[in-house]
């Protein structure tokens, strides 16, 4: 058995017990697909592709209680969490229903201003563009122009990686008055990056718990504004009953004992399917054979943008069931079975 169909043959095992609601569906929990050929394979042809937080059975969702100072609290646990992977301290945190929420919001509060975003990323020009005026590409920091606006996400999309000159680019933007919004979702999934967000450019942090932690449809999203760039009003007291459940899942889930635990389980299936694992610890660098299943053929809808990725979160969740169907303990490598 090679690789690519030994995948394959996982895929439609997990695709048809979730059919029938015996394996976790992750962030597609929501989506129900007849337990027949066509709807188990339709679902089974992304399984891998799908960048997702892994359902532990463990994991709790705290209860949901309100203060007016929860958002100050957040702000003081986050910059403890985080510690490790960068500096949160000057920012004042608020709860968002979407990362998408937080640069719909900054695009369109700086309506008058160039939007630039990288070649590489996950937040592209034609999506962006439908809520400005001015959205560009940029392949070289030079293009960046004055007084302009930046979003870009830290490791970016694709390679899952932050650059090594990015210093390089916020020095820029500094002296170019450059505002910079960063999307960190996958920062807190990185196994060696981290970041130095103490700079004048850096106006605005989002941050996603989704891909970290089973939060399917709870828009456990937060954004981080300087005083002079974001909104002067709490618009989203609705939220703030979020606050104190992420503050509970920080201290119940420590950032870097979290992760060690998910690298622990990329390393065991990498080294059984003959992979390098990726830095983020949810995914392995895939060879040409398992193109059907690189990541940014899920998400992506730049055809120039390739993510040569797959996620392994639902091996992780279905590991039991997967060594029992094939009567392994995963010690070996795929080509013994």
């Amino acid at each position: 058995m090679n690789r690519l169909e030994f995948l394959r043959e996982c895929a439609i095992l997990i695709s048809s017990a979730q059919s029938y609601g015996k394996a976790p569906k992750g962030e597609s929990v929501w989506s129900i697909f007849d337990p027949d050929f066509t709807g188990v394979l339709n679902f089974a042809n992304n399984i891998f592709a799908e960048s997702r937080s892994v359902l532990n059975k463990d994991f709790e969702v705290p209860p949901n209680n309100y203060t007016w100072n929860d958002n100050k609290k957040l702000g003081d646990a986050l910059s403890d969490w985080i510690a490790p992977k960068c500096n949160t301290q000057d920012f004042n945190w608020q709860v968002v229903n979407h990362t998408q929420r937080t640069m719909i919001e900054c695009v369109a509060r700086n309506y008058n201003k160039t939007v630039w975003v990288p070649a590489q990323s996950y937040w592209q020009q034609d999506y962006l563009s439908s809520y400005h005026k001015d959205v560009r590409v940029f392949d070289t920091h030079e293009q960046i122009t004055k007084n302009s606006i930046l979003i870009i996400d830290l490791p970016t999309r694709g390679s899952l990686q932050i650059a090594h000159n990015i210093n390089e680019l916020f020095d820029l933007c500094d002296a170019r008055n450059v505002h910079v919004t960063l999307d960190l979702t996958f920062l807190l999934l990185s196994n060696s990056h981290s970041i130095n967000v103490d700079r004048d450019c850096i106006k605005c942090i989002n941050i996603s718990f989704s891909k970290l932690w089973p939060l399917v449809a709870h828009g456990y999203t937060i954004a981080g504004y300087k005083q002079d760039f974001g909104p002067h009003k709490d618009h989203y007291n609705l939220q703030k009953g979020v606050c104190n459940q992420l503050i509970q899942l920080m201290h119940t889930y420590p950032l870097q004992s979290y992760v060690k635990d998910l690298q622990h389980q990329q390393i065991k299936w990498c080294n059984f399917l003959d992979l390098e694992p990726s830095d983020c610890v949810l995914h392995a660098i895939a060879p040409e054979e398992l193109s059907l299943y690189w990541t940014h053929k899920y998400w992506n809808a730049n055809p120039q943008l390739e993510e040569k990725q797959i996620c392994l979160s639902t091996l992780f969740e279905n590991e039991d069931m997967i060594k029992r169907y094939f009567n392994i303990d995963l010690s070996g490598r795929f080509y013994d079975i």
